[in-house]
């Protein structure tokens, strides 16, 4: 059984798929699984082909590749065209079960039929821009232009089997993950 944990960016999926590897449920994260990409040749060669100023010594400058990708949806979409395919794959090949996927573009990446549950996390708009200016060190600007880029909140909720609320601590957060996936996964 795979399951989908989905919501935008700055939502708190990163905070849930903490607090699932606490109680020791198997866990795979397209980001991390698009980090991995980053440091493969044949990729960063793949990038410099298709964005020549966002790799520098080999090595792909991420800040440069995010500002022209969240700036320009063409370019997004061809980002996407190489990454997700790669992504999807190493979702697909992981055999654990029950296994909770982190997938940020559930519907830009044509995921969601690789799960048999999706779990959204909703959080209201001003608390993602505060975590992104505070976590990552982005601009009000920068902040608004990534949320934006991405699908709204209320797409994320239709097609949710289950939603968690995150509009209170990271404690409350956490319980109500470690609940619900406890019950979903057992």
């Amino acid at each position: 059984m795979k399951i989908a944990v989905v919501g935008g960016i700055g939502s708190g999926k990163s905070e849930v798929m903490n607090a699932l590897r606490e109680i020791g449920i198997a866990t795979l994260s397209a980001d991390e699984i698009n980090s991995e990409l980053i440091s493969t040749p044949s990729y960063v060669l793949t990038i410099k082909n298709l964005f020549p100023s966002a790799v520098e010594n080999n090595e792909i400058n991420r800040k440069e590749l995010a500002n022209i990708v969240f700036h320009d949806s063409a370019s997004r979409e061809k980002l996407n065209s190489v990454a997700h395919p790669l992504i999807l794959k190493k979702i697909k090949d992981d055999n654990r079960s029950p296994l909770v996927v982190e997938v940020p573009l559930i519907f830009a990446s044509g995921a969601k039929d690789l799960f048999d549950i999706i779990v959204a996390i909703e959080t209201p708009l001003e608390n993602r821009i505060e975590r992104l200016i505070n976590n990552r060190n982005m601009t009000k600007e920068e902040a608004t232009a990534r949320i934006n880029s991405q699908v709204d909140d209320k797409e994320y909720i239709k097609i949710a089997d289950h939603i968690i609320q995150n509009d209170g601590s990271l404690d409350d957060l956490k319980k109500c993950a470690q609940v619900l996936f406890g019950v979903l996964c057992h």
